[in-house]
């Protein structure tokens, strides 16, 4: 297939692109994104389908994927601005809008998942001229002299003289956004440049004591713009407002006979902008130039001395090699870029971060006994250096991979001792960042109380580092919030995070933001707005052909239409989730459906195989060792076996897992358990004990916010009252939840009781009638008896 716009040929079969008849060099993934976009010229194509269709099997960032659209975009003369030939549609994805002059099918049409040639990075690594020669231990002549020369960099500063000074006062005070570097040479080997050397500059601004954005939270705010300039006023603020900066570092790398110059234009806050120009014989050498100047303007000292970059080699030759496994890293190509650190690490193998940059390549590629053995002999060197960052992130890096593996126990402790560290010598930032990892631990530990201190803290540190919490942050502290009962702040960090995702176009993490929330509404009794939401997040999760997110929101659903008694319709939605889950061969999902099956089934009085799908649950839930999933497995048993009649199963039960929420210190599931006991004393007959424990619960409730936990103590409470004859205390629990409980079923049905006890016949008949209209068939025998009387 041959498209012809413009002055180009884009043929398919050939995979060439063409300008006036002379092949236009294109690196693979970007050719691949225009013949796809070509081929769906007739509509827009979501980021997420061109992400499975560019990258199948792979999990890769969105970063790639604007990284693709640019290149692609240079390929054709068109730019973010103008958009002549792929346009972007804000919040979705692109469309190809050049008009065709006419498509040519010279045989069999090829779409870019079909051709057979292998995946490829973006940048293009061949030729590379330090490759082969990095692999037998020589270097390329070029690059040898290059080195030899680097004692004669020229460095040239321009602001109004053609001197460098000495700063007086700091340019600007806070985090630093580096930019893409714009690559103005034209050479096709350097396609590295602007994803490796932003990255590379950054590592050094770090070394150099600067507080530097990370690359992946700039390229989420930069979207699909070039960035091929200096941010304008409205740029930089939405730069700041993004990622929090407080000052841009933009970059443009230009050859000159004999020399490559770099272009720096360094804009603070206030919209002061600074430039320099840097000039030498590497790409790589004149950016541990620049780096330099850069920290000396932000510090306000000048050019801090010799004993500098860490992180990076004081050899070109090497940052080259660190910069293309960076920009590979960038686009993931997680196993291309381990063996381009592996090869930068050969020749300056006691360089500690490149080795630290090998192991994360190794976890985050499922080598678990590999990692584990670099992450090893890591933490040995970094605890005996001085270099406490190293030590912390070590830690941290090393915490990750065993909460990966579901090692929580070893997680949590890497992530302390990588907290104490940060807390003695280490930045905000990073303190930030273990405390949210601590906080998911504590979370999946079910220590909620010690999870809400550290979300809280991470804040804290946060605000002081000056960075914007992320999408990922709220939509975690909204999954505590829920499991602690908060519900108000759970909806408010699940808004949040739905919005943060669509700011940045991340339909994929927006669907299980949104599904979440949905969850929190029906929690919070607003089951039509929590539809609403469930059903955006399935429309979104068939658009990305998601199957396991299909199901969880199908699960989710099946808890909506519990909710307004449509219990049919539950069942067979529950069994629908079943049938998939088994047959995705999905733990999770599979035990999730098994408690959602059980909760029907509960609804419909079937008590036997209510307790039978819990106890599959539970089975499930212990294998893949997720202890909230047993608790709340072990409160459907209990509930269910105090249904059959078998109080000591659920006494025990219930004991079992008040103790448990004791030692973890879990406010919640200590309320939910003592709520639990009260079940069992009363059906023993020893109504104090009842009446106590409920009282426990409730106080709880109150002091949490947690509707859920409130309705349930209350309504038990009350009815313990109203049976004894304290008509005045149970009304004014009544009262009490009148404005929580809303037509909530169980409190309906009190509320109706109690007014046929105060002789209030009219209102106890509107009150079941009420009760009628919204239960559907959660309506009892009961009901219809009590109805019937109040009839006559």
């Amino acid at each position: 297939m041959i498209y012809r716009f413009g002055p180009f040929a884009l043929d398919a079969a050939k995979r060439e692109l063409r300008r006036d008849g002379a092949v236009v060099e294109t690196e693979p993934k970007a050719f691949e994104l225009l013949v796809y976009l070509a081929e769906h010229r007739e509509r827009a194509v979501s980021k997420d389908e061109l992400l499975g269709a560019l990258w199948p099997r792979q999990i890769v960032t969105e970063t790639a994927l604007s990284r693709c659209v640019m290149k692609a975009r240079r390929a054709v003369d068109d730019d973010a601005d103008r958009q002549a030939v792929i346009r972007t549609l804000h919040r979705h994805g692109y469309r190809f809008v050049a008009a065709l002059r006419d498509v040519t099918l010279p045989g069999l049409s090829m779409s870019p998942a079909s051709a057979a040639s292998p995946v490829l990075p973006i940048s293009p690594v061949s030729p590379l001229p330090a490759e082969a020669a990095a692999r037998t231990g020589r270097r390329p002549r070029r690059m040898a002299a290059a080195i030899t020369a680097a004692g004669a960099l020229v460095v040239l500063a321009i602001a109004g003289a053609l001197f460098l000074r000495q700063a007086e006062e700091p340019v600007t005070a806070g985090p630093l956004a580096v930019l893409p570097v714009a690559d103005r040479t034209g050479e096709a080997e350097l396609g590295w440049v602007p994803m490796g050397m932003m990255s590379l500059l950054a590592r050094m601004l770090e070394d150099g004591g600067l507080d530097v954005v990370p690359e992946a939270r700039v390229l989420e705010a930069l979207e699909d713009t070039d960035a091929d300039a200096p941010p304008d006023g409205p740029g930089f603020k939405r730069l700041q407002d993004r990622t929090g900066a407080a000052g841009v570092l933009h970059t443009a790398l230009e050859r000159q006979p004999g020399l490559y110059r770099l272009v720096a234009v360094l804009t603070a806050a206030d919209g002061r902008q600074t430039r320099r120009i840097i000039v030498g014989e590497t790409p790589a050498g004149i950016a541990a130039d620049l780096a330099a100047v850069v920290a000396g303007l932000m510090h306000g000292t000048g050019v801090p001395d010799d004993e500098r970059f860490a992180k990076v080699s004081s050899d070109p030759f090497v940052n080259e090699l660190y910069a293309r496994a960076l920009d590979l890293e960038l686009q993931g190509d997680i196993a291309a870029a381990r063996e381009m650190f592996r090869l930068a690490s050969a020749q300056q193998p006691e360089l500690f971060w490149l080795r630290y940059e090998i192991a994360l390549c190794t976890r985050d590629l499922n080598e678990w006994q590999e990692a584990e053995r670099q992450f090893a002999a890591l933490y040995e060197e970094a605890s005996s250096g001085a270099d406490v960052r190293a030590l912390v992130v070590t830690l941290n890096s090393r915490g990750v991979m065993h909460f990966q593996r579901r090692d929580y126990a070893r997680a949590e402790a890497d992530y302390l001792r990588a907290l104490e560290v940060a807390s003695e010598r280490g930045k905000p930032a990073d303190r930030a960042t273990v405390l949210v990892n601590l906080g998911l631990v504590s979370t999946h530990l079910g220590a909620t109380d010690a999870a809400r201190e550290y979300y809280r803290q991470a804040l804290a540190e946060l605000e002081a580092a000056g960075r914007p919490p992320s999408g990922f942050f709220y939509n975690n502290y909204a999954g505590l919030m829920l499991e602690a009962g908060d519900l108000d702040a759970a909806r408010t960090y699940s808004e949040r995070a739905v919005e943060t995702f669509r700011l940045y176009g991340q339909r994929r993490y927006e669907a299980p933001s949104l599904n979440r929330l949905g969850r929190v509404l029906r929690r919070q009794g607003l089951l039509d707005e929590a539809a609403a939401r469930h059903e955006q997040a399935l429309s979104i999760y068939r658009e990305l052909g998601d199957a396991a997110g299909e199901l969880s929101v199908q699960s989710a659903l099946t808890a909506v239409h519990r909710a307004r008694g449509d219990l049919t319709r539950a069942r067979n939605n529950a069994l629908d989730v079943l049938a998939s889950a088994t047959a995705g061969d999905d733990p999770a999902a599979l035990a999730d459906a098994h408690m959602q099956l059980a909760a029907v089934e509960t609804d419909l009085g079937r008590t036997e195989t209510a307790l039978a799908e819990f106890e599959a649950a539970e089975g499930l839930f212990a294998s893949a060792a997720d202890p909230r999933g047993v608790q709340a497995a072990r409160r459907g048993i209990a509930e269910a076996a105090l249904a059959s009649g078998d109080v000591e199963r659920a006494d025990a039960l219930a004991h079992e897992l008040l103790q448990a929420a004791l030692a973890a210190g879990n406010a919640t599931s200590e309320a939910r358990a003592r709520w639990l006991t009260g079940r069992v004393a009363e059906a023993r007959g020893a109504t104090a004990a009842a009446a106590e424990a409920y009282g426990a619960a409730l106080a709880y409730a109150r002091g949490a916010n947690d509707r859920e936990v409130h309705i349930m103590a209350a309504v038990c409470l009350a009815e313990l009252q109203l049976a004894a004859g304290h008509a005045d205390d149970a009304a004014t629990l009544v009262a009490e939840l009148e404005p929580l409980a809303g037509a909530d079923r169980d409190y309906l049905r009190l509320a109706a009781r109690l007014a046929r006890a105060r002789g209030d016949t009219a209102r106890a008949l509107e009150l079941v009638t009420e009760l009628r209209a919204g239960a559907g068939e959660a309506w009892t025998p009961d009901d219809d008896a009590l109805l019937a009387e109040l009839s006559r």
